[in-house]
């Protein structure tokens, strides 16, 4: 009897990837040019014992909490489908694309799904921690700014709601959600920040954000920005006076 637990991790922070302790990935963002495109991805295996994995790709859509969507596509070819890599050993996959992008980056998740060890099984009961890992592929239009715009802000029962867009044609990773609270003299009361992840082309991510009921009643005006690689978006909101608690 073989006992399974499996772990989902979504990266795309860093060129290389380590995960289930034994297995990198290179690189873990993959991004191309439209029409005939091709790219290489990766897969090494440094633990001890065979490893065995099957390959997927699916569209990649967000819905405004954040969680992803997928749905299955064929725009994107890759091969091979299954991959067996041999301890110390690795395997590349190849991954391309035909089509032609218009106005607005398209973007799809490739996922490695690790399979169960067939050695292991037949040596009796035994947990088996199997890992998905997700690559970010992004189909790239012409170079552009990112652009963001922040709105819809609100205050109701010690929550900051706001929505954060993306009004440009490509991606961005929103590294750093912060808002600050001034007085009414512009002292800086309190600040707090929170991690962000990508938001897509044209997509919206929604945030709920609770401020303390002291900090609240100290402060007058806040500062809400969205930190990117490329600069920081910034936006005032005036706190509603006694209504927000």
């Amino acid at each position: 009897m073989l006992a399974v637990l499996t772990v989902t991790f979504v990266m795309g922070w860093a060129a290389v990837n380590t995960f289930a302790s034994s297995l990198e990935v290179i690189p873990t963002t993959i991004t191309m040019a439209s029409g005939s495109a091709t790219a290489l991805l990766t897969v090494k295996n440094q633990g001890q014992e065979e490893v065995r994995m099957e390959v997927s790709v699916s569209a990649w859509n967000q819905k405004p909490n954040g969680e992803m969507e997928l749905t299955p596509t064929d725009d994107i070819v890759f091969f091979p489908e299954l991959l067996s890599i041999p301890a110390g050993g690795s395997r590349n996959i190849r991954i391309g694309t035909s089509m032609q992008t218009g106005t607005i980056e398209k973007t799809y998740r490739l996922k490695l799904i690790e399979m169960p060890n067939l050695a292991k099984s037949k040596r009796g009961f035994e947990v088996q921690v199997l890992v998905n890992q997700s690559i970010p592929i992004f189909l790239a239009t012409p170079d552009s700014p990112v652009a963001c715009r922040i709105e819809a802000l609100s205050f109701t029962k010690g929550v900051l709601s706001f929505t954060v867009r993306n009004t440009g044609t490509r991606h961005f990773i929103a590294r750093t959600i912060r808002i600050t609270g001034f007085d009414t003299a512009g002292k800086q009361i309190f600040s707090q920040s929170n991690k962000g992840w990508y938001i897509l082309a044209a997509g919206i991510r929604d945030y709920q954000l609770p401020i303390s009921k002291n900090d609240y009643r100290q402060s007058r005006r806040l500062l809400v920005e969205v930190e990117t690689a490329e600069q920081t978006f910034k936006h005032d909101f005036d706190l509603p006076s006694g209504g927000g608690y």
